[in-house]
């Protein structure tokens, strides 16, 4: 379960299980059975004893700021014990690899923007991002590729939202996009950390004031599942409320196409982060992307 913590309430443990003391009374829940732990009120007390066996389960626990966003993550420093091996290796991957692989992920991200486009009858921005997709090769520089994924981002965006929309506007549908993908970062950075690898480190996202590169290179094929939800189900808010955040956090229960075979989308990470650590490190040719089937969501 997705557990949202929205009042100035007190959380310690007991007897295996997350104790909310509200007002109104006691409340308590197996740990088990938390998926997803958001704080969303800044008032609200947890002790460190509850912090550390919240990371003994696993539980992706966000915290968010003042003004409800969120703004921090619980992350497990030594959740593989071949966390040096893995950073060594991570640190020698080729150059030319990681163009090759980037190459690829953009390749599988503008093929996804296109899909929901197509889904939802936009045909004129679809077809203009087959023709960037059929420009993609591996003769082009990394330069080259962001310059063509910047262009695919403008068209598929003013598709979705019109010509008007500019991403990180303030407006609903920004809201929304950023609070969908900050919740997808910080799922992957938990895995990322899970998987022995430092984050900061990444394929193509390099910037020294970042500490999630990998993160970001990792979620680019997985943007659309957000964008689905903002399109048809946020776009119609003129407040982006609780109502608007709930729908949102459904990400957390779709299944993904991978292998041929549906999986919950945590694991499809997994999977995928674990085909390119091979891939980087030579013992697998070619990479195998998640699809991401638009009408199986479960929205």
């Amino acid at each position: 379960m997705i557990l949202n913590i929205l009042q100035g309430e007190q959380l310690r443990i007991s007897k295996e299980k997350l104790v909310i003391e509200q007002e109104e009374g006691i409340k308590e829940i197996a740990l088990k059975d938390i998926k997803v732990l958001l704080l969303e009120n800044t008032n609200t007390s947890i002790t460190v004893a509850t912090l550390l066996k919240l990371s003994d389960y696993g539980i992706q626990t966000i915290i968010c700021n003042q003004k409800k966003q969120p703004t921090l993550q619980l992350l497990n420093l030594y959740d593989n014990y071949k966390v040096t091996e893995r950073i060594g290796e991570q640190i020698a991957w080729r150059e030319r690899d990681k163009n090759i692989c980037f190459l690829e992920i953009i390749k599988v991200k503008l093929t996804h923007q296109k899909e929901l486009l197509e889904y939802l009858n936009r045909n004129k921005e679809a077809d203009y991002l087959k023709e960037l997709i059929e420009k993609l090769n591996k003769r082009l520089t990394s330069e080259k590729i962001r310059a063509i994924e910047g262009l695919g981002a403008r068209i598929y965006f003013k598709g979705l939202f019109g010509d008007e929309f500019k991403r990180f506007d303030v407006d609903i549908e920004n809201m929304g996009l950023n609070y969908g993908y900050t919740l997808l970062r910080t799922l992957i950075s938990k895995i990322i950390v899970a998987k022995g690898l430092h984050p900061s480190l990444g394929i193509e996202h390099k910037s020294i004031l970042n500490n999630f590169n990998l993160a970001d290179d990792i979620i680019e094929i997985f943007r659309p599942i957000v964008d689905y939800i903002v399109v048809l189900y946020i776009s119609s808010y003129t407040d982006f409320n609780w109502e608007c955040k709930s729908k949102i956090l459904e990400i957390f229960y779709q299944k993904l196409k991978y292998k041929n075979k549906y999986l919950p989308i945590e694991h499809v990470i997994e999977k995928y982060i674990d085909e390119i650590i091979s891939f980087m490190n030579h013992k697998q040719k070619k990479l195998d992307f998640p699809k991401l089937e638009i009408e199986k969501y479960e929205y």
